[in-house]
Protein backbone atom coordinates (compact mmCIF):
# COMPACT_ATOMS: atom_id res chain seq x y z
CA UNK A 1 0.00 0.00 0.00
CA UNK A 2 1.09 3.61 -0.55
CA UNK A 3 1.08 4.06 3.24
CA UNK A 4 4.38 2.15 3.31
CA UNK A 5 5.55 -0.70 5.51
CA UNK A 6 5.77 -3.40 2.83
CA UNK A 7 8.96 -5.47 2.93
CA UNK A 8 10.25 -6.23 -0.58
CA UNK A 9 12.98 -8.61 -1.69
CA UNK A 10 15.50 -7.47 -4.30
CA UNK A 11 17.45 -10.12 -6.23
CA UNK A 12 20.90 -9.40 -7.61
CA UNK A 13 24.52 -10.48 -7.37
CA UNK A 14 27.44 -9.67 -5.09
CA UNK A 15 25.43 -7.85 -2.42
CA UNK A 16 27.43 -6.93 0.67
CA UNK A 17 26.42 -6.80 4.33
CA UNK A 18 27.11 -3.14 5.12
CA UNK A 19 25.25 -0.08 6.46
CA UNK A 20 25.91 1.70 3.14
CA UNK A 21 23.45 -0.51 1.22
CA UNK A 22 20.17 1.27 0.45
CA UNK A 23 17.12 1.00 -1.78
CA UNK A 24 15.91 4.18 -3.47
CA UNK A 25 12.39 4.51 -4.84
CA UNK A 26 11.29 6.84 -7.61
CA UNK A 27 14.35 7.36 -9.79
CA UNK A 28 17.47 9.50 -9.81
CA UNK A 29 20.94 9.28 -11.32
CA UNK A 30 22.64 9.14 -7.92
CA UNK A 31 21.61 8.19 -4.40
CA UNK A 32 20.51 11.03 -2.12
CA UNK A 33 18.99 10.98 1.38
CA UNK A 34 16.64 13.75 0.22
CA UNK A 35 14.86 11.21 -2.00
CA UNK A 36 12.58 8.32 -0.97
CA UNK A 37 14.81 5.51 0.29
CA UNK A 38 15.37 2.97 3.05
CA UNK A 39 18.32 0.93 4.37
CA UNK A 40 18.64 -2.63 3.12
CA UNK A 41 18.70 -5.78 5.24
CA UNK A 42 21.27 -8.31 4.03
CA UNK A 43 20.06 -11.89 3.55
CA UNK A 44 22.80 -13.28 1.30
CA UNK A 45 24.93 -12.16 -1.64
CA UNK A 46 21.99 -12.51 -4.05
CA UNK A 47 19.09 -11.22 -1.91
CA UNK A 48 18.43 -8.13 0.21
CA UNK A 49 15.23 -6.81 1.79
CA UNK A 50 14.03 -3.22 2.00
CA UNK A 51 11.02 -1.75 3.81
CA UNK A 52 8.94 0.67 1.77
CA UNK A 53 8.60 4.13 3.31
CA UNK A 54 5.26 5.93 2.85
CA UNK A 55 4.85 7.19 -0.70
CA UNK A 56 5.64 10.89 -1.16
CA UNK A 57 5.54 12.27 -4.71
CA UNK A 58 7.64 15.28 -3.65
CA UNK A 59 10.55 12.97 -2.76
CA UNK A 60 10.48 11.04 -6.06
CA UNK A 61 11.49 11.91 -9.61
CA UNK A 62 8.84 9.57 -11.04
CA UNK A 63 6.05 11.58 -12.65
CA UNK A 64 3.12 10.48 -10.46
CA UNK A 65 0.31 12.89 -9.67
CA UNK A 66 -1.01 10.61 -6.92
CA UNK A 67 0.50 7.97 -4.67
CA UNK A 68 -2.66 5.88 -4.96
CA UNK A 69 -1.54 4.50 -8.34
CA UNK A 70 2.17 5.10 -8.80
CA UNK A 71 4.74 2.73 -10.35
CA UNK A 72 8.31 3.56 -9.31
CA UNK A 73 11.75 2.14 -10.12
CA UNK A 74 13.68 0.47 -7.29
CA UNK A 75 17.41 1.18 -7.35
CA UNK A 76 20.11 -0.22 -5.07
CA UNK A 77 23.35 1.40 -3.96
CA UNK A 78 26.12 -0.22 -1.95
CA UNK A 79 28.15 2.95 -1.36
CA UNK A 80 25.46 5.63 -0.79
CA UNK A 81 26.30 7.12 -4.18
CA UNK A 82 26.28 4.90 -7.29
CA UNK A 83 23.44 2.60 -8.34
CA UNK A 84 23.77 -1.01 -9.39
CA UNK A 85 22.56 -1.91 -12.92
CA UNK A 86 18.86 -2.66 -13.24
CA UNK A 87 15.79 -1.09 -11.67
CA UNK A 88 12.74 -3.31 -11.09
CA UNK A 89 9.38 -1.62 -10.59
CA UNK A 90 7.34 -1.35 -7.39
CA UNK A 91 3.65 -0.47 -7.60
CA UNK A 92 2.14 1.78 -4.92
CA UNK A 93 -1.60 1.07 -4.59
CA UNK A 94 -4.41 1.98 -2.14
CA UNK A 95 -5.05 -0.27 0.84
CA UNK A 96 -7.95 -2.68 0.19
CA UNK A 97 -11.34 -1.81 1.63
CA UNK A 98 -13.23 -5.12 2.06
CA UNK A 99 -16.88 -4.73 3.01
CA UNK A 100 -18.62 -8.12 2.77
CA UNK A 101 -18.05 -11.87 2.73
CA UNK A 102 -20.07 -14.94 1.69
CA UNK A 103 -20.58 -17.60 2.93
CA UNK A 104 -20.03 -16.77 6.59
CA UNK A 105 -20.04 -20.36 7.87
CA UNK A 106 -17.98 -23.45 7.19
CA UNK A 107 -17.07 -26.81 8.75
CA UNK A 108 -14.22 -27.32 11.22
CA UNK A 109 -11.97 -30.36 11.39
CA UNK A 110 -11.97 -30.97 7.63
CA UNK A 111 -10.16 -29.62 4.58
CA UNK A 112 -12.40 -26.98 3.01
CA UNK A 113 -12.59 -26.64 -0.78
CA UNK A 114 -15.37 -24.04 -0.90
CA UNK A 115 -14.42 -20.59 -2.18
CA UNK A 116 -15.24 -17.64 0.06
CA UNK A 117 -16.12 -14.50 -1.91
CA UNK A 118 -15.13 -11.10 -0.51
CA UNK A 119 -16.51 -7.86 -1.91
CA UNK A 120 -15.15 -4.35 -1.52
CA UNK A 121 -12.87 -1.79 -3.11
CA UNK A 122 -9.25 -1.50 -4.25
CA UNK A 123 -8.39 -5.17 -4.65
CA UNK A 124 -5.11 -5.02 -6.59
CA UNK A 125 -4.08 -7.76 -9.01
CA UNK A 126 -0.30 -7.45 -8.63
CA UNK A 127 0.79 -11.06 -8.63
CA UNK A 128 3.39 -12.48 -6.24
CA UNK A 129 7.13 -12.23 -5.64
CA UNK A 130 9.78 -13.56 -3.28
CA UNK A 131 7.89 -14.11 -0.04
CA UNK A 132 5.66 -17.20 0.50
CA UNK A 133 2.46 -15.12 0.31
CA UNK A 134 3.18 -11.56 -0.74
CA UNK A 135 0.33 -10.64 -3.06
CA UNK A 136 -3.44 -10.52 -2.71
CA UNK A 137 -4.32 -12.68 0.29
CA UNK A 138 -6.83 -13.41 3.05
CA UNK A 139 -6.30 -14.07 6.73
CA UNK A 140 -8.73 -16.21 8.73
CA UNK A 141 -7.83 -15.69 12.37
CA UNK A 142 -4.04 -16.11 12.30
CA UNK A 143 -3.84 -18.22 9.11
CA UNK A 144 -2.93 -16.53 5.82
CA UNK A 145 -3.99 -17.99 2.45
CA UNK A 146 -3.51 -16.87 -1.14
CA UNK A 147 -6.31 -14.79 -2.65
CA UNK A 148 -7.55 -14.74 -6.23
CA UNK A 149 -8.45 -11.45 -7.89
CA UNK A 150 -11.65 -11.21 -9.95
CA UNK A 151 -12.43 -7.49 -10.26
CA UNK A 152 -11.59 -4.18 -8.62
CA UNK A 153 -12.88 -0.64 -8.42
CA UNK A 154 -12.42 2.61 -6.55
CA UNK A 155 -15.90 4.05 -7.01
CA UNK A 156 -18.51 4.85 -4.37
CA UNK A 157 -20.03 1.37 -4.75
CA UNK A 158 -18.47 -0.59 -1.90
CA UNK A 159 -19.31 -3.99 -3.42
CA UNK A 160 -18.06 -3.51 -7.00
CA UNK A 161 -14.78 -5.39 -6.44
CA UNK A 162 -14.55 -9.14 -5.80
CA UNK A 163 -11.89 -11.63 -4.75
CA UNK A 164 -11.99 -15.21 -3.50
CA UNK A 165 -10.04 -17.31 -0.99
CA UNK A 166 -10.19 -20.92 0.15
CA UNK A 167 -10.33 -20.98 3.99
CA UNK A 168 -7.56 -22.93 5.74
CA UNK A 169 -8.08 -26.05 7.84
CA UNK A 170 -9.43 -25.12 11.27
CA UNK A 171 -9.57 -27.72 14.03
CA UNK A 172 -12.14 -26.20 16.40
CA UNK A 173 -15.57 -24.62 16.13
CA UNK A 174 -15.35 -20.86 16.69
CA UNK A 175 -15.83 -17.48 15.06
CA UNK A 176 -12.72 -15.99 13.42
CA UNK A 177 -11.99 -12.54 12.07
CA UNK A 178 -11.32 -12.23 8.33
CA UNK A 179 -8.85 -9.79 6.76
CA UNK A 180 -7.60 -8.89 3.27
CA UNK A 181 -4.14 -7.77 2.14
CA UNK A 182 -2.57 -6.75 -1.19
CA UNK A 183 0.98 -7.53 -0.03
CA UNK A 184 0.51 -10.49 2.35
CA UNK A 185 1.81 -8.35 5.21
CA UNK A 186 -0.61 -5.55 6.10
CA UNK A 187 -4.22 -6.63 6.54
CA UNK A 188 -7.53 -4.79 6.56
CA UNK A 189 -10.59 -6.30 8.35
CA UNK A 190 -13.64 -7.34 6.37
CA UNK A 191 -16.15 -4.84 7.75
CA UNK A 192 -15.93 -6.30 11.29
CA UNK A 193 -17.39 -9.57 9.98
CA UNK A 194 -16.59 -12.92 11.58
CA UNK A 195 -16.72 -16.28 9.84
CA UNK A 196 -18.11 -19.00 12.05
CA UNK A 197 -16.38 -22.38 11.74
CA UNK A 198 -18.83 -25.08 12.78
CA UNK A 199 -18.25 -28.64 13.94
CA UNK A 200 -18.80 -31.37 11.37
CA UNK A 201 -21.90 -33.52 11.82
CA UNK A 202 -21.41 -37.22 11.08
CA UNK A 203 -24.11 -38.61 8.80
CA UNK A 204 -25.31 -42.20 9.23
CA UNK A 205 -27.60 -44.14 6.90
CA UNK A 206 -30.18 -46.14 8.81
CA UNK A 207 -31.26 -49.48 7.36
Amino acid sequence: PFTGGTVIGVVGTNFINAPSVYCQFGGGTEFAFSYLNSPATFFNTTLIYCTLPPCNTQLMLTACTSCAFCDVPVQVTMNERDFLPGSPTFKFRPSPNPSGIFPVRGPSGVVINTLVTITGQDFSNLGSGLLPIDGLSCKFGDSVVVGRWHSSCDSGNQTCGTMTCVPPYHAVSEAVKVYVSIDGQQFEPVNKTEVRVLGVTTLTILD
